[in-house]
């Protein structure tokens, strides 16, 4: 597995929302976007809950080089009326590491 040097660009403001799981509990989402360069690519992040709070409150500033979990889920949905084919990747932060 090749390690690179990630650079935050900046981050998004903490955004909570209200949700219902499947348990029927009224539980609050956390969520923080950041955008992230490896001097070639750019690309959007986010991190939730627990690790959305925490950057929230002990923000890693904008230009460091960090170290990074993700977990990475491609998706795809098929428009029912004219057939075309949407595909995404959600990218989630499990880890970051300031160096």
């Amino acid at each position: 597995m090749e390690k690179k040097a990630i650079k935050v660009v900046s981050q998004g403001v903490l955004t909570e929302k209200e949700w219902t799981n499947a348990q029927g509990e009224k539980v609050m989402l956390a969520s923080k976007q950041l955008l992230f360069n490896d001097g070639i690519d750019s690309f959007f992040a986010e991190a939730t809950d627990d690790l959305a709070r925490k950057l929230d409150k002990e923000p890693i500033a904008d230009g460091r080089v960090v170290n990074l979990q993700l977990s990475l889920i491609a998706r795809s949905k098929t428009d029912t009326k004219t057939g075309e084919v949407k595909t995404w990747t959600n990218i989630r932060i499990l880890k970051i590491v300031a160096l």
